[in-house]
């Protein structure tokens, strides 16, 4: 009796370290993938910034609000991620609201938009899709509220976020061979490998 007790202790305190080695390098994978993913962001800013600065002002404000998002939510921790994915997801609302009339304006002039509608769209949904991941690192992380089982109602909402990071790649590739300029198309890279990494590190915890 002794030793089958002594059997099942050993046996649950090996569990126990495999279980607890195995969450320690998925945190060390999650966390290179993020940083990984804050890097491609870094450098999609740069070819914002490079590309036209003041009439993508508002564009180029809004990603360094998801650099910072980014980092903070990877490293700091000082503001709650579900604050973040508002953020975010006001930030791309916000983009396409002050483009429209200018677009409107633009039309009229019988002005050349040089790929701006694929840009401006391609920008927005990222955001988006960067705040339902930052929404989903709440339900991992429990940073604000009741804690939050993961899987309570993880598998619908990372279903829909990897489909539509799916598709976000697939239409950033179609529309990124079309781009007339190195910059836009840079740029439109480093956000959806950005979106990739992020979406990975978050379903690697």
């Amino acid at each position: 009796m002794i030793g089958e007790a002594g059997t099942v202790r050993h046996g649950c305190c090996t569990l126990g370290h495999l279980r607890l080695h195995g969450a320690h390098h998925d945190g060390r994978v999650s966390g290179f993938l993020h940083a990984a993913a804050v890097a491609a962001a870094a450098l999609g800013v740069c070819f914002l910034a490079c590309d036209r600065p003041r009439m993508r002002a508002p564009e180029l404000a809004a990603s360094v609000v998801m650099l910072v998002a980014m980092t903070d939510a990877g490293l700091t921790r000082y503001v709650p991620t579900v604050y973040w994915a508002a953020v975010l997801m006001a930030c791309a609302m916000g983009i396409v609201l002050w483009r429209r009339p200018r677009r409107a304006r633009r039309s009229r002039r019988h002005l050349p938009e040089q790929g701006s509608t694929a840009m401006l769209v391609h920008g927005a949904v990222g955001m988006v899709l960067m705040g339902a991941l930052h929404l989903m690192m709440r339900g991992h992380h429990s940073d604000v509220g009741p804690a939050v089982t993961p899987h309570a109602h993880a598998v619908p909402l990372e279903t829909a976020v990897g489909a539509a990071v799916v598709l976000y790649v697939v239409a950033s590739l179609a529309w990124g061979v079309r781009m007339p300029r190195p910059l836009p198309r840079g740029e439109m890279g480093a956000m959806t490998l950005s979106v990739v990494l992020m979406s990975a590190g978050v379903l690697a915890v």
